[in-house]
């Protein structure tokens, strides 16, 4: 019954597309055969499988890894965008605007008069100056210093100004380049998770398994170990293929508990 979708298939996609097709049928029809055409189309089915596994295998794994390497590629552009915007930096100018603010900064702090609104003051009057270097140096100034402070109102309005100043420096110092590498990044994670799966799929309906199973060796499960998630921040996480992370059928939770 099944036999007819027997072509000849040009590659690897093709031959999956009827083993998709071959055992679909197989399943609508089951109920339908005779115990002898049951047996029969399984075998066939299953020589199929056999027939093109290799190349199948061959071919999904490739198209994953292909994946992987352009998710890396990503990584490497957003690290050359850092890179670029970290060069921007007049590390001289950045040193005297430093300097100079920590010494206003102290001087507020031992006269001990209105510290929290002069200290508000010196943030706003590096804000209106709009000189990046004299925002940046502030802002490195007011990191701790409300620690030196007695009053209890004045540690916390100058702990939140010091906050306030590292949330406009982190949004300053994000450069257009940054959040497109960002972008990048994020629309590629998602094809190469489309990808793992695809290859998790393919394992399955060529009769392998489950490629994320304990015990599963093959192509399709060090393939798929490539791609792992950190089980405590869900982070995406590379490995290379000789990694004992790949090697190893262990997950990261069986790991942990080893440990203990």
């Amino acid at each position: 019954m099944i036999n007819r979708h027997r072509t000849a298939a040009v590659n690897w996609v093709d031959e999956l597309d009827e083993i998709r097709a071959m055992g679909d049928e197989l399943k609508t029809n089951w109920n339908i055969m005779t115990e002898y055409e049951q047996q029969v189309n399984k075998q066939e089915l299953v020589k199929r499988r056999e027939a093109a596994i290799g190349r199948i295998c061959d071919g999904v794994v490739g198209g994953f890894k292909n994946q992987i390497r352009k998710y890396v590629q990503t990584g490497e552009e957003f690290d050359a965008e850092v890179r670029k915007e970290m060069n921007g930096w007049s590390s001289e100018k950045l040193n005297a605007e430093t300097q100079l603010a920590e010494t206003r900064v102290n001087a507020i702090i031992q006269d001990g008069d209105m510290v929290a609104k002069k200290l508000k003051d010196l943030y706003q009057e590096a804000l209106t100056s709009q000189d990046a270097h004299r925002i940046r140096g502030v802002t490195e100034a007011l990191k701790g210093k409300h620690t030196k402070l007695a009053g209890l109102d004045d540690k916390m309005l100058v702990n939140g100004l010091a906050k306030e100043a590292e949330a406009k420096v982190k949004e300053m110092r994000m450069t257009d380049g940054m959040k497109g590498a960002i972008e990048k990044r994020n629309a590629q994670r998602e094809v190469l998770l489309r990808a793992k799966q695809e290859v998790i799929e393919t394992s399955i309906l060529m009769g392998q398994g489950d490629p994320t199973d304990l015990y599963a060796t093959d192509g399709f499960a060090q393939a798929v170990r490539m791609v792992q998630r950190d089980p405590a921040t869900g982070q995406v996480l590379i490995f290379r293929e000789d990694s004992p992370e790949v090697t190893s059928n262990l997950t990261f939770a069986e790991k942990d508990f080893n440990k203990g």
